[in-house]
């Protein structure tokens, strides 16, 4: 019974756990459609300043509840972005049109994230130019089409394999209830992906802005 007791408080923790707002002033959350539907009005009571909205995986695959929250989103006058899900196994202008054909731009939007991880049943990785190059296609594209620069969020294992250098675009970085290193540079912080909220079902990402950007 101890041992359960704990584990469900340790569980609770994580779930709660939340960088310091004196820290870390402007604080929102990333959704999609596991998260059921979601009640924006209670995210932003519950400390959400932001949403990010998964749109789009890939070259074929589309968030199904991404139009339904951009418009309660909008209806709210809460600020949000969309998120592409990068594929390394597919062509970087399908996938600038999967995202185009979906997302509308929008003045009042932030700017697109994209986040790029190894996916079970894709064995390609491509070199560093390789890389470089179908993301250079993809960023022209959709950039073009939303008016703004895009940001991007790489895993922690893709981190590891590539440098983002070159690409010259802000850098949301993963670290799980461990802030970013000294010294790195990263625009946004994904502090707990396995943070609950009122409002929205399951786990949610808990992302944070860098205050001294």
């Amino acid at each position: 019974m101890i041992i359960l007791l704990g584990g469900a408080f340790i569980l609770r923790t994580i779930h709660d756990w939340r960088p310091d707002r004196a820290d870390y002033p402007v604080q929102g959350v990333a959704i999609g459609a596991r998260n059921g539907l979601v009640h924006f009005g209670q995210l932003r009571a519950g400390g959400a300043d932001f949403v990010y909205l998964d749109a789009t995986y890939g070259s074929k695959r589309r968030d199904l509840r991404f139009v339904e929250n951009r418009n309660r989103t909008r209806a709210l006058k809460m600020r949000f972005g969309a998120i592409h899900h990068y594929d390394l196994c597919a062509l970087a202008s399908d996938q600038a049109g999967n995202f185009d054909g979906l997302v509308p731009r929008d003045a009042d939007a932030l700017p697109p994230a994209i986040a790029i991880a190894y996916r079970d049943g894709c064995t390609d990785h491509p070199t560093q130019a390789m890389l470089e190059g179908e993301l250079t296609t993809f960023l022209n594209q959709v950039e073009t089409h939303m008016g703004r620069k895009a940001i991007l969020m790489p895993s922690p294992a893709i981190a590891g394999d590539y440098s983002f250098t070159a690409l010259d675009r802000p850098l949301v970085l993963t670290g799980n209830y461990f802030p970013p290193e000294e010294g790195s540079v990263w625009r946004m912080w994904l502090a707990n992906n396995r943070a609950r909220i009122d409002g929205a079902d399951g786990n949610v990402r808990w992302i944070v802005i860098n205050p001294r950007t």
